[in-house]
């Protein structure tokens, strides 16, 4: 065996041990941030200009993660980091872009690379993955498909096209085509055109059927309905479902069913308007749009014939909401033909869940000091 060849085994048996020493789940998502953290390591989080990460170490090691990145990339950055933990610890690194996702010639930042894609995406998941969106080994995957893979085991679409590949779950020449597409114009697609509210977000589009998803903050969730508005049909969401009452204007108004004229109204004999209080919500809609179904080649869609209902919610904040649509006819709102729940977990980005989370070790230790016999 090459010197090559042991150093990339070495990564890969690297990654299956790192699994087990922090007690991770092979067949699911992976959050190498807390890994960080189980590893004794000190995470930060900097705007920084030409570098995605750095470890230091020593006696006070640490991994910094670069913030102007999408975070997928500051995922797989963290696994590339914590690479370097396993594999060379008395070693500093300062990566970038090359570096974490790109062709390296130093050996010791291919296995990095390495470690990171079997960490990141163990093939157990993979295959877990790849079964949902029901693509076999072998099969020529489309850049739609990579995609969604990529968001759903939460990693970039350049990361899990080269992981795929390296893996022999598809051919290099498929590999290749993939990365010839830039993930903007996958989620251009996703979108049906339109520009997402937030470029760096994922987009995730949902169908008909109940479903519970986890975003990130700064996602899009497409929720797409079939529709035949010429049936008076429309799908509603709770606001139209209950719309607001209007406020009475009792001041100004005769007695009796006679009104005042508005220019005989006094200032003194006005009540103001109040605005009720706008609730705080995760999830706001960005988008609605119908369209014909993609046609068959060579025919036209039919007028008044059905529709696809396209419905955008961008997560502005951490937390969880559940959209509820019914099928019905305006008029008659409580008589639905069809009802989907979809209910979004928004996770905070990574800088603010550490936040949080360090917010709740500062709580519980003064909990556990009021606690303790003095």
């Amino acid at each position: 065996m090459t010197t090559r060849a042991a150093g990339r085994l070495a990564a890969v048996q690297a990654a299956a041990r790192a699994h087990n020493d922090l007690s991770i789940d092979p067949t699911r998502p992976i959050d190498p941030f807390e890994s960080i953290d189980s590893l004794g390591l000190e995470l930060q989080f900097r705007p920084m200009k030409h570098l995605l990460g750095v470890i230091v170490p020593g006696q006070h090691a640490g991994v910094l993660i670069n913030t102007e990145r999408p975070a997928s990339v500051q995922r797989y950055t963290a696994a590339h980091e914590i690479g370097h933990w396993y594999l060379d610890q008395a070693a500093f690194a300062l990566d970038t872009e090359e570096q974490i996702e790109g062709h390296p010639h130093d050996a010791r930042e291919q296995n990095a690379q390495l470690f990171a894609a079997h960490f990141l995406m163990p093939l157990d998941l993979v295959y877990a993955t790849a079964a949902r969106h029901h693509l076999r080994k072998g099969d020529t995957a489309t850049p739609l498909t990579v995609y969604e893979m990529a968001r759903d085991m939460h990693v970039s679409y350049t990361a899990a096209a080269h992981h795929l590949a390296n893996t022999r779950f598809i051919s290099a020449s498929n590999r290749d085509h993939l990365l010839k597409t830039r993930p903007a114009q996958v989620k251009r697609l996703l979108t049906d055109g339109r520009t997402p509210t937030n470029p760096r977000g994922d987009i995730w589009r949902l169908g008909n059927e109940d479903t519970e998803v986890e975003v990130y903050v700064g996602d899009e969730v497409v929720i797409e309905l079939p529709e035949n508005p010429s049936t008076g049909y429309r799908w509603l969401d709770h606001d139209q479902l209950h719309p607001l009452e209007p406020t009475s204007l009792r001041a100004g108004f005769g007695t009796e069913g006679t009104s005042t004229r508005p220019d005989r109204l006094q200032h003194a004999e006005v009540i103001p308007l109040t605005v009720p209080e706008t609730p705080v919500h995760v999830l706001a809609r960005v988008a609605d749009r119908s369209a014909p179904p993609t046609p068959v080649s060579g025919e036209l869609p039919l007028v008044g014939g059905p529709t696809i209902r396209r419905m955008g919610y961008s997560a502005q904040d951490a937390g969880q909401e559940s959209v509820d649509l019914a099928y019905a006819r305006p008029f008659a709102p409580d008589r639905p033909l069809d009802r989907v729940t979809i209910r979004v977990t928004a996770r905070a980005l990574p800088e603010v869940e550490l936040r949080a989370r360090r917010i709740q070790e500062f709580l519980a230790e003064e909990a556990a000091e009021r606690n303790s016999p003095s």
